[in-house]
């Protein structure tokens, strides 16, 4: 029996570190831009192919289309960095939106409905301007 309960544990605990792991933003974005020249102009990328950093996230409520951009709920400080928290229990359908440096095409989810928090772990080395960590539960 207890190696049993162990073994329920265990995959549990497996199950929600995959979960979490799957809703942390990729660490970079890779975007492919065509442009509509004008008449005897052409196009070029000079920075095809380049990847972007992730630089931020942010939650919304609904798709990131609908622009309702959460605030954290608190904010607290960890080390030399600090930690935004989100507060989700009361909020419908949260997505996480991943935004990356020098571009402004993002990444975006929902977020599954037992996800209650959020956290950011904030970067002090670029001034708390990019975010570190992401651990939602």
């Amino acid at each position: 029996m207890k190696t049993a309960s162990l073994a329920i544990f265990s995959l549990a605990a497996t199950a929600l570190a995959a979960q979490s792991a799957e809703l942390a933003c990729p660490a970079g974005l890779v975007v492919r831009q065509t442009a509509e020249a004008p008449g005897g102009w052409v196009g070029f990328d000079a920075a095809a192919e380049r990847e972007h950093p992730l630089q931020t996230a942010e939650i919304s409520e609904g798709a990131p289309q609908r622009r309702i951009l959460l605030m954290p709920t608190r904010e607290i400080k960890k080390g030399k960095n600090k930690a935004l928290v989100y507060e989700l229990g009361n909020i419908r359908q949260p997505w996480l939106i991943c935004l990356y440096t020098d571009t402004s095409l993002t990444l975006s989810r929902s977020l599954p409905a037992n996800i209650q928090r959020c956290t950011f772990i904030l970067d002090h080395a670029t001034n708390y301007a990019s975010v570190q960590q992401i651990d939602c539960e």
